[in-house]
């Protein structure tokens, strides 16, 4: 996964919606690992062992009391190594006691102003809080806040024009990474599209990180931070919705290093299993549009899921109304499978009704089986359950699994 040539002169760690609440919770113990893990990661380097910066990318706290910024404040205080600068962006639940009195507890607990531009290494590094906008009530920004966003931008071109830029924002910026469409905001896009040399990094969604479409790149480059908390996935037409099963088990974040070079490789790390995801993201010349490659017609898009010739669906239990079945994980040569369509026809063969679940792709240990259980069923009837597999740019499967069964 990592690059033997790839010597760091700068790191940082970016995490975003933690969600810490006023009394105990288990995000607490995961946004201390979360230091822990980046101050270990730099410790171990051969090359370069130190961690330059944490960007914490709003949505911390769950709504930005007193107990809650104490708490994020002690973990911190715990964790944060001297040399490492902390960067702590409000957002939306930060603001639910108002904006003014979460910039007024942000300057008293963390002395840091809510809108910062930091030089490290020879980098740029522009991270804004939310505010109310035309678009929002508080996850936005406001024409002043784009104004200084550009200021910071054009100061860092011309200290260097072929230097990437790190931008930091709530939430995604509108209908690029994946989480984007539900949870983006337009308000910075006309600013952000001048200028290939941005690397945004954003949050709101709580969209999985090992999601190949966090990483997106068109007039810029654009990732999505993921969640300490739990997941929910941009898409509508799941069975239960846009938030997936074991959802819970969920705390993701970035571990980011640019070199010389001005290359950029980014790292995801999952907490819950304790290690990194089997990605690593490259980002050769993020000023130079023409080298871009994640886009939706990146490497590996392409590759259509298949089942194996042995495969085959198990029906678990056949009641008179529900049909518990089960299938193995399909296969791809790129990448996961993103989710299953199941359709379902009766004995003369028209359709019944169509369903579709993801493969739990958002967990690193992905089970290897599938469930499903199909309910709403008439007693004594004969029904075919066909299921095909899909990428995330949804291309399907060129095979399926099919089977017949009659209910009781």
């Amino acid at each position: 996964m990592l690059q033997d040539s790839f010597t760091p002169v700068v790191r940082f760690a970016v995490m975003s919606d933690v969600h810490i609440e006023d009394n105990y919770n288990p995000e607490r113990e995961r946004f201390a690992t979360a230091w822990k893990v980046a101050n270990n990661f730099a410790a171990e380097s051969q090359t370069y062992n130190k961690l330059d910066a944490v960007f914490l990318v709003g949505d911390i706290a769950t709504s930005g009391t007193l107990p809650q910024y104490y708490a994020i404040r002690d973990i911190i205080a715990a964790n944060k190594l001297p040399e490492t600068r902390l960067v702590y962006s409000l957002a939306g639940h930060e603001h639910r006691e108002q904006i003014d009195v979460a910039e007024a507890r942000l300057r008293e607990i963390f002395g840091m102003e809510p809108d910062q531009h930091l030089v490290i290494n020879g980098f740029h590094f522009i991270a804004m809080s939310t505010t109310k906008s035309a678009t929002s009530k508080n996850t936005g920004y406001d024409e002043a806040k784009r104004i200084w966003y550009e200021e910071k931008i054009r100061e860092a071109i011309a200290d260097d024009p072929e230097c990437p830029i790190f931008a930091f924002q709530h939430p995604h910026p509108e209908n690029t990474c994946y989480g984007a469409i539900e949870w983006g905001t337009p308000d910075l896009l006309d600013i952000q599209r001048k200028y290939p040399q941005l690397i945004t990094f954003s949050g709101h969604s709580h969209a999985p990180i090992n999601d190949p479409r966090s990483i997106w790149q068109g007039d810029f480059t654009s990732l999505g931070t993921g969640s300490l908390a739990y997941f929910e996935l941009d898409e509508f037409d799941k069975v239960y919705g846009t938030v997936p099963p074991d959802s819970q088990i969920c705390a993701q974040f970035y571990i980011v290093e640019a070199d010389a070079q001005k290359r950029v490789r980014v790292l995801a790390y999952d907490i819950i299993t304790g290690r990194f995801f089997d990605q690593c993201w490259m980002i050769e010349k993020a000023w130079d549009k023409s080298t871009f490659t994640y886009t939706d017609d990146r490497p590996g898009s392409e590759c259509e899921p298949y089942f194996a010739e042995t495969d085959v669906i198990s029906l678990d239990a056949v009641g008179e109304t529900e049909v518990m079945l089960s299938f193995p994980q399909a296969e791809i040569d790129a990448f996961r499978v993103n989710a299953y369509y199941l359709t379902l026809t009766d004995a003369s063969g028209a359709e019944v009704r169509t369903e579709s679940v993801w493969s739990h792709y958002y967990l690193n240990d992905m089970p290897a089986r599938m469930s499903w259980t199909l309910k709403d069923l008439q007693p004594g009837t004969t029904y075919t359950a066909t299921v095909t597999a899909t990428n995330f740019w949804a291309k399907r499967s060129t095979n399926a699994l099919t089977c017949t069964f009659t209910t009781k």
